[in-house]
Order: structure tokens, then C-alpha cells, then sequence
């Protein structure tokens, strides 16, 4: 971990200072020996984090066409729909994305996932076995949460984390950057468990490696980033809220009633039951239509 205190400008054409990039390439060198290698930015809402994170993904990308000895870089080279999983479905996409058409990093956005404990059970699951596998094509994994503590003990026990990116103190021109190792992580992890500590300020107990900052994006790639941000949000809202109600897909009636899909499907046709929500090509429907059904067996 490099360490440096003052704020200083990276020079050399990125949004951000000179030491996140230098830290950046540290993690990327540990993935090319095969090592697993998680970088997290976290922070409050606003602050900025899936900024930083698609400029972190510009710096990675240009740093591997410098290595094939291309001096030419392409701001848009970094592909944000295949490198920016909203969510861990999307994720999971990105990954697989990202390993066939050999890209160098792949970002996990939250946009709102960790709501429910059981979307947290799963991702963190998931995450243990991603670690296992990914390692070995060479693909570097970005995470964006609220707070990093939220990740599973396995993958500290494991050393996984190698560079936590905390945001702080964001303003119309610029944001802050806490960097902290995996020691200095451990150290927060430490006080974040203590009963009635605000997490917020346990940042404040444990000296970070380095202070950075970075500023926003262009105004054309920053509405850009907006629009896709906002409607991956928008569809983990839509599915939450789907999947909080009593409403019900054609797949988890046909569980229910224990028969296959085009049954359910044809009975509903023959009974002409209609939909009560219709969420992009699925069609919802209310749970009474569960006792209709099994009459119908």
C-alpha cells in the first residue's frame, strides 16, 4: 500500500490524484500474478462513488493498452454496459462479459441490492465463489457499497480486500478520498462492530494510507452514466416491489400448483384471468389465482 498524505492532482489526463492510479496499478499487478484482487469505493449516498468507478475503469483499461505498447486512448473505450452490473444479477452478466471478450475490469454497483438481508446472504455467497474462479482470467472486481463492512468475513480471512476507496466531503467541484489497506480495514471492520458506534465516524479512528480527490466526469459521459445508473435502479425497485407483493409470476404459480408452465399458461387463457401488473415481458398475477387453479387439476 502507498502511502501519501497531501492532495496532489493527477497530471496525466484522469479526474483523480496521481496515488489512487499508483494503487490502482498495485492491485492490477497482484491479478496478473493470479492473486485475487478486490478494490471497494464506498461512501454515503451522493457522494460519488459510480463515478469514480467508471473513471477508475477508463484508467485500468488504458493502462493494459499501454502495456500492449498502443499509445492512443480512446475515453470511451471503457464499455459501460458490458463493465457495470447494476445489482447482482447484472454483475454476474458483466462477469461472464467481461472473461469472453477478455476486458480487464468489471464493476458491482449495489444500486440499492443490499435493502434485504437475503439479497445480502446471497451476494456475499456469491462473491466467495466468484473470488475462487475469477482469480484466474485475470479480471479485476470494482464494488460499490454503503459501507464495506457489509461484505462477508471469509473474504477478509481470505485477504481478498486489497484497497478500500472511502468518499467523503463531495462538493458541485470536487470529492474527497480515504485510502485504506487491508490492515487499516480490518482495524474499521473492528470498530464498525462495536454496539452504538456510528459507522460513519469510524473512518476517523483509523489513519488512512493516503488522502486523494477527483472530480466529475465530462458533461456528455456523466448524463450518460446518470441515465444507465438510474434505470438499474429503477428496475431493482421495480422487482423489489414485485417481489414484496402478493403478486405472482407465471413460474412461481406453476410451482404452487406443482404443474409445468404451459399448463398454468393455458389454463389462465381458458379461464381468461387477466394480469394484474405486466413488468417488461412477464405478466403478474393476484395469488387468489392459485385456488382457481388447483380446482382445475
Amino acid at each position: 500500500m502507498r502511502k501519501r498524505k497531501k492532495y496532489e492532482v493527477y497530471d496525466t489526463g484522469f479526474p483523480f490524484s496521481e496515488i489512487i492510479a499508483l494503487n490502482i496499478n498495485d492491485c492490477l499487478e497482484e491479478i496478473e500474478k493470479r492473486k485475487a484482487s478486490l478494490v471497494i469505493i464506498d461512501g454515503k449516498m451522493g457522494e460519488g462513488k459510480t463515478t469514480l468507478a467508471y473513471q477508475l475503469g477508463q484508467h485500468i483499461e488504458r493502462y493494459y493498452k499501454k502495456k500492449k505498447g498502443e499509445s492512443f486512448y480512446d475515453p470511451l473505450y471503457f464499455n459501460l454496459k458490458n463493465q457495470i452490473g447494476m445489482g447482482g444479477v447484472k454483475f454476474k452478466e458483466k462477469l461472464e462479459i467481461c472473461r469472453n471478450e477478455q476486458l480487464k475490469v468489471v464493476i458491482y454497483d449495489e444500486a440499492g441490492d443490499f435493502s434485504k438481508r437475503s439479497a445480502l446472504s446471497n451476494f456475499n455467497h456469491e462473491l466467495n465463489r466468484i473470488f475462487q474462479t475469477f482469480r484466474t482470467y485475470k479480471v479485476l472486481i470494482i464494488i460499490c457499497l454503503p459501507y464495506f463492512n457489509i461484505l462477508d468475513n471469509n473474504l477478509f480471512d481470505e485477504g481478498v480486500p486489497k484497497l478500500l476507496l472511502n468518499l467523503h466531503g463531495r462538493n458541485e467541484k470536487e470529492g474527497r478520498i480515504r485510502g485504506y489497506g487491508y490492515d487499516e480495514m480490518l482495524w474499521l471492520r473492528y470498530y464498525m462492530s462495536q454496539e452504538k458506534v456510528k459507522k460513519q465516524k469510524c473512518y476517523k479512528r483509523v489513519t488512512p494510507n493516503f488522502r486523494g480527490k477527483f472530480v466529475d466526469l465530462p458533461s456528455d459521459l456523466s448524463i450518460e452514466l446518470d441515465k444507465y445508473s438510474t434505470e438499474g435502479k429503477a428496475e431493482i425497485l421495480n422487482k423489489s416491489i414485485l417481489s414484496d407483493s402478493d403478486l405472482l409470476p407465471y413460474k412461481e404459480i406453476a410451482k404452487k400448483v406443482k404443474m409445468s408452465i404451459p399448463w398454468v399458461k393455458n389454463k389462465v387463457s381458458i379461464l381468461k384471468i387477466k394480469e394484474i401488473k405486466k413488468y417488461k415481458r412477464s405478466k403478474y398475477f393476484d395469488s387468489s389465482i392459485i385456488e382457481c387453479l388447483n380446482d382445475l387439476k
